[in-house]
C-alpha cells in the first residue's frame, strides 16, 4: 500500500494582486512561499526496509531533509534518489529556492517492525463505534495503515467510550521496552488524542502516558503516540485508554465525549 502525504497547496508564484489602469500588476517573487515536497512511501510500518521519495518539480528548487527529526535547513543534506529506510526515524523535508521563501517543513515517522504480534489473542472492551468496526480486533496487528481519510478502507477502530481497555496476549515473552499505538488526530470530525494511556501486566503498572488537552484546533495528521514501559519480558500486555472527559469549549462539539481511532499496536 502506497501513502502519499501532501498536507499543503502549492501557493501560485504569479499572482494577481490588483489591476492598475486594466493591466495586471503583480507583486515580487519574494513574497511567494514554496509548498512542501510530495513525499511518497511504501509503507510507514516495515519489517526489513522501507522506499521513500520526495517531489517538487520547480526548476532551480532544491529538497533539503533530516533522518533523525531535527529541523530542516539549508545546511541539511540535498534530496536527490529515493530513499532506502532500514531503521526507525523521523524523517523532515523542505523545499528551497534561491528566488521564492522556502516551504513549510513536513516530517514523517516511519516504523520498523521488531516483534511479530499478528498471531497475538486480542480482547476490547468495550467493542468500536458501529461505524467504525474495520475487520475487528485482527486490524490492529496486520501491519496496514489507514489513511487520513478515515471513511474509506477497513483500517480503523473507532471508540467512543470514556475508557478503552484493550489486553494482549502473546505466544511466547518478548522483550519491550515501549508501546506504540497508530492513531488518527481530526479535530474537524470529532477525533481527538486521549487523555491518558496506562500499560500493566498481571495488574502491576509498567507504564503510562499523560497528553496536555488541545487549547486551539490543530492540523489534521496521523501519529504515532508511544508509551515507554519498564523494559522487560511480557508475555501478556493491558492496554488502559482513557478519554477526554468532553471535547475543549473551543470546538463546536464542546462539551461531547470525543471518538478515538486506532489501527495498529506496535511492541518494541
Amino acid at each position: 500500500m502506497k501513502f502519499k502525504i501532501s498536507f499543503f497547496i502549492l501557493i501560485g508564484f504569479g499572482v494577481l494582486s490588483c489591476q492598475q489602469g486594466g493591466k495586471p500588476s503583480f507583486s515580487s517573487s519574494e513574497i511567494f512561499e514554496l509548498s512542501p515536497p510530495q513525499l511518497t512511501i511504501d509503507s510507514l510500518l516495515f519489517t526489513t526496509s522501507a522506499k521513500l521519495e520526495a517531489n517538487f518539480e520547480v526548476k532551480n528548487a532544491k529538497i533539503h531533509y533530516t533522518r533523525d527529526g531535527s529541523s530542516v535547513n539549508e545546511s541539511s543534506a540535498v534530496y536527490k534518489n529515493p530513499i532506502t529506510i532500514q531503521k526507525s526515524g523521523t524523517y523532515s523535508f523542505k523545499n528551497f529556492h534561491p528566488d521564492f521563501k522556502s516551504s513549510d517543513e513536513i516530517s514523517i515517522d516511519l516504523i520498523k517492525i521488531t516483534n511479530d504480534i499478528s498471531k497475538a489473542k486480542i480482547t476490547i472492551s468495550p467493542n468500536p463505534h458501529s461505524n467504525y468496526g474495520g475487520i475487528g480486533v485482527r486490524g490492529l496487528v496486520d501491519l496496514k495503515k489507514g489513511s487520513t481519510q478515515f471513511r474509506n478502507g477497513n483500517e480503523w477502530l473507532g471508540f467512543q467510550s470514556p475508557v478503552i481497555t484493550i489486553n494482549l496476549d502473546f505466544e511466547e515473552q518478548l522483550e519491550i521496552s515501549k508501546i506504540i499505538l497508530s492513531t488518527l488526530k481530526d479535530h474537524n470530525s470529532w477525533i481527538f488524542f486521549p487523555e491518558s494511556i496506562a500499560v500493566s501486566n498481571q495488574t502491576r503498572r509498567i507504564g503510562s502516558l499523560n497528553l496536555a488537552p488541545p487549547k486551539a484546533p490543530q492540523e489534521t495528521k496521523l501519529s504515532f503516540i508511544e508509551i515507554p514501559i519498564k523494559k522487560d519480558s511480557y508475555s501478556n500486555l493491558e492496554i488502559q485508554i482513557h478519554l477526554l472527559d468532553k471535547i475543549p469549549n473551543w470546538h463546536q462539539g464542546k462539551g461531547t465525549l470525543p471518538f478515538f481511532f486506532i489501527d495498529e499496536i506496535i511492541v518494541e
